[in-house]
């Protein structure tokens, strides 16, 4: 009984022993890691601290730079809405002039139109007078000057004995009628029966010409109103040019800005995301 209750014992003591050996290893293989994490927590510890302030500083930058962005953004805006008024103020003045432009030029193609419709022998009718009738003699005088010749039925014989003749009226320089030639005409305009339809009791071809003597004279009248407002339209236009290369500059300015902005929001996201890793493994070192 007694040697069979000691090698009970002995078994059972060399179980315990064999417990408590593989327990101490463990122990010191856990005491092994804690030194490693140790060591490793030491060393992660300056990198979150540093991480922490790579962060805090990116967020202190993003703002800067956020309310720059503001400011250039509220400025551009700005900006743009004094261009559009500049833009708006230039298409008034040009619709302006081309109302005005508009009352003389219907005049002007019903008389090129007029011109059109004359040949060789309207102009042999006109040409064909010995002694005129008076209208005609008039819408003749009235071509001349316009043309630059003297007022005579001798010099408007050889006006219109020239070939080129209906194309010099076709071609006329209507923008740069001398204020002399205008003056001489304006008695001609004013003259009751220097109308188209009345100068057509005595001659169609005339009727053509006075249409066209009258369409010299109103476009000149007109293109002297407008002049000044053209002149204003120049000076706005070149405003206009001048906003829009400013507002341009603002806007690559503005864009600049945002995508820096942009650039440290990325910057930030990532900072933040490195520094809750660390964090994240350190609570993890720790436990």
């Amino acid at each position: 009984l007694y040697f069979s209750m000691l090698a009970e014992q002995r078994v059972t003591v060399e179980a315990k022993i064999s417990r408590y050996e593989g327990g101490l290893r463990k122990i010191a293989e856990a005491n092994e890691m804690v030194a490693e994490l140790q060591v490793k927590l030491t060393e992660m510890q300056p990198k979150l601290v540093q991480a922490q302030k790579d962060t805090e500083a990116l967020l202190k930058q993003l703002a800067v730079d956020q309310k720059e962005a503001d400011i250039a953004a509220a400025q551009a805006a700005k900006d743009e809405a004094e261009t559009s008024k500049v833009a708006a103020n230039v298409k008034a003045i040009k619709d302006d002039c081309e109302r005005d432009l508009e009352e003389a030029m219907p005049a002007y193609h019903s008389s090129i139109k007029a011109l059109d419709t004359l040949d060789k022998k309207d102009i042999q009718e006109v040409k064909s007078f010995a002694k005129p009738p008076a209208l005609v003699a008039k819408v003749m005088e009235a071509v001349c000057i316009l043309l630059g010749s003297k007022p005579s039925w001798d010099e408007a014989k050889k006006l219109l004995g020239d070939m080129k003749f209906l194309d010099s009226l076709r071609t006329y320089d209507k923008d740069n009628i001398d204020p002399k030639i205008i003056r001489k005409i304006t008695k001609y305009i004013r003259d009751v029966e220097f109308e188209p339809d009345t100068v057509a009791k005595t001659s169609s071809a005339a009727k053509s010409l006075c249409m066209w003597v009258r369409a010299m004279h109103k476009y000149d009248s007109v293109a002297k109103t407008i002049e000044p407002k053209k002149a204003k339209l120049k000076e706005a236009q070149g405003e206009l040019s001048e906003a829009q290369g400013i507002l341009e500059v603002k806007r690559r300015e503005l864009k600049r800005i945002q995508d820096r902005v942009a650039e440290l929001q990325r910057s930030y996201e990532d900072s933040l995301a490195k520094k809750e890793d660390l964090e994240a493994r350190s609570t993890a070192t720790q436990l």
